[in-house]
Parts: structure tokens; C-alpha cells; sequence
């Protein structure tokens, strides 16, 4: 898919992986799309199954730090390790470097931009909020994001795989977004940067 002639999608998932992770896999595996998952490092060693299972499937993989603190408040040992000891886990498991980085709470500063680099990551925030996280509603979850589909350019839209209702979401939020009456129906894509051609 190239998402400069294409209108582009980008359902990226934090804080997993969780047992209700694999509902999402499912309903993206049966739909044939595609997602990016932002994994919390205490959840990858919680659940090293799915973590393998989400590489092993396609699905674009990045870090989320370690445990979710917000990184601009913790001195320099403690940024590190936020970052590194996450990076390091999940490129362990998955057998292959992480390059993608989501920011706790999209909080950054010099100090933590200057610590992703040293690990070659990625910083990729979100342009619009899906409010699963308020609206513990399946219905009201794929009303939000088939409207930011519709209104943002390229939206890379935020999700977060450990609620049930977002689970439960999955199905029929790939199938709103697919049938959307627009004169292009967006792609969903696994973000690796828009501009260029992403994973479908």
C-alpha cells in the first residue's frame, strides 16, 4: 500500500500485551489488516506467548517502556532503564531489533529524546485518541474511530489492547472502517512512517 496515493489508517495498540490481546490478533488475522502494538516490558515478561505470537503473526511491534512511568520525570539511570531494559526484553523474545518507540503519556524532553537515539528508536506518538480508555464501549469506541478515519489525514489513532470492550471492538471496527462510503476507503496499515509504503 502507498500511503501517498492511498488514503491511510494507522490502529496502534499500548499497553499490552494482556489476555484480551488476543482477541485483537484474531480479528485483525481474520480480516487480513493490520495493526502496530506498543508493548509495556512488564506485560511482555507477563506474557511472552502472545508478545512471540504478535511478531510471529506480521504485526508491527515497539516499545512502550518499561513499566509506563512518564519519562520526563525520572533522572538519567531511571529514564534508561525505562527505555533500554524494554527495548532489550522485547527484542530478545521476538528475535529481531525494536525500532519503534511510543512515549508514556506522549510526555518527552531533550533528556529522553537524547536516550531514544542512543537506541536508534523511532518516537512515534498518536494524532488522535480513540478514548477507549473513558468509553469502556464497544459501540462507542468504533463510532470514535471510524469519524477520526473520516476526518483526519492519515490518522495514527490510539488504542490500548488490556480492555475487554476494545477487544470486543476489533470485528466490527475493521469492518466500519473498510466499508466507510468515502470516494477512497482508508488502508489499514502497520505504521512504519507514513509517506511511503506501509504493511497492509
Amino acid at each position: 500500500v502507498d500511503c501517498i496515493v492511498e488514503n491511510c489508517v494507522a490502529l496502534t495498540y499500548d499497553d499490552g500485551p494482556a489476555d484480551t490481546t488476543a482477541k485483537i490478533i484474531d480479528g485483525f488475522t481474520h480480516a487480513k489488516a493490520a495493526a502496530t502494538f506498543f508493548l509495556l516490558g512488564t506485560n511482555v515478561d507477563n506474557h511472552p506467548d502472545t508478545s512471540t505470537l504478535l511478531a510471529g503473526s506480521g504485526f508491527e511491534v515497539g516499545s512502550h517502556s518499561a513499566s509506563n512511568r512518564t519519562l520526563t520525570t525520572l533522572g538519567p539511570r531511571g529514564r534508561t532503564a525505562e527505555i533500554t531494559d524494554a527495548v532489550n526484553t522485547l527484542s530478545k523474545l521476538t528475535g529481531r531489533p525494536t525500532m519503534l518507540f511510543r512515549l508514556p503519556y506522549g510526555a518527552h524532553n531533550e533528556q529522553v529524546d537524547t536516550a531514544m537515539a542512543k537506541q536508534n528508536l523511532a518516537m512515534v506518538n498518536w494524532t488522535a485518541d480513540s478514548n477507549d480508555w473513558q468509553n469502556r464501549d464497544a459501540g462507542k469506541i468504533t463510532k470514535t474511530v471510524t469519524e477520526y478515519a473520516t476526518t483526519y489525514t492519515q490518522p495514527i489513532i490510539v488504542l490500548h489492547d488490556t480492555y475487554s470492550s476494545t477487544a470486543d471492538a476489533t470485528s466490527g471496527l475493521i469492518l466500519s472502517l473498510i466499508h466507510i462510503t468515502e470516494p477512497t476507503s482508508p488502508r489499514l496499515i502497520a505504521y512504519a512512517g507514513f509517506g511511503g509504503k506501509q504493511k497492509r
